[in-house]
């Protein structure tokens, strides 16, 4: 097992770096955005369209453990970029919902994804987990419908510190975890490229 996929459902509180919501609402007006900014005490209700390059909704230290906990899952699919997560708890808010066997089976707690399309009921949260492992800069989230991410549904994490850094408590949890046998290098040209790409799109504001 890579050490950036140790089983993290057993940390306690002082082992987690950051926890905060994450919420994407209803469109305002025909244009998407994210509620934030984020983290506790954050307002939850300010409403943020994909802004640039240089803006993000709240920053770590890679080389740590975050949570999330993601509200009001069944309007729009959550997806996040370079670091997987895991699923540590589904909350329906005591309404009863009925999943298809296949999406029930998909998404179950201790279950690894980088996307959470769960059709879920209207109070659904859920609690998600993951390393901030090795790479530092730019951590893009957003909506997994394609025309909600286009139209401004989108928004990015910095993730601080020194790049290539790992989290030291995945060896304690699995002594046997795989660490990174040396660097591995992000394309600087491609991000360049990609911020490019969306500065020149229907996101630039």
């Amino acid at each position: 097992t890579p050490c950036y996929l140790v089983d993290l459902r057993s940390l306690n509180d002082t082992e987690i770096d950051g926890t905060f919501t994450n919420v994407y609402p209803m469109s305002r007006n025909g244009v998407f955005g994210v509620l934030g900014p984020y983290g506790i005490g954050g307002d939850e209700s300010y409403f943020l369209p994909w802004v640039n390059m240089s803006t993000y909704i709240n920053d770590f230290a890679v080389g740590t453990v975050q949570d999330i906990v993601y509200k009001d899952s069944v309007w729009h699919p959550y997806h996040q970029h370079v670091n997987p997560f895991q699923i540590q708890k589904i909350d329906h808010g005591g309404v009863a919902v009925e999943f298809e066997e296949s999406a029930s089976i998909w998404y179950q707690v201790g279950d690894w994804h980088d996307s959470l399309q769960l059709p879920a009921g209207p109070a659904t949260s859920v609690n998600i987990r993951f390393q901030a492992d090795q790479f530092t800069g730019h951590m893009i989230q957003h909506c997994h419908i394609l025309h909600h991410h286009d139209k401004g549904m989108m928004a990015q994490y910095k993730i601080t510190g020194e790049e290539y850094t790992v989290w030291d408590g995945a060896q304690k949890i699995n002594p046997t975890c795989i660490l990174p046998s040396g660097p591995m290098k992000n394309s600087d040209k491609e991000e360049e490229e990609y911020f490019e790409l969306l500065e020149g799109s229907s996101l630039s504001m």
